[in-house]
């Protein structure tokens, strides 16, 4: 990671700049939301579920 006020490099954990002693926010552990899914793939379920109507 570097610092973005001085460009400092520094450990991936640090809470604070060696160099000008820049504070930096704690990141947030969360998971990442799951991945929505593609346009294409809602298209298709919605089209699947109107042919399946038109059949049954």
């Amino acid at each position: 990671m570097e610092c973005y006020t001085c460009g400092q490099k520094l450990p991936a954990d640090a809470e604070r700049c060696t160099r000008c002693g820049q504070r930096f926010k704690p990141r947030p552990t969360t998971p990442p939301a799951p991945a929505k899914p593609s346009l294409l793939d809602r298209l298709k379920g919605k089209l699947g579920k109107k042919e399946d109507e038109e059949n049954g």
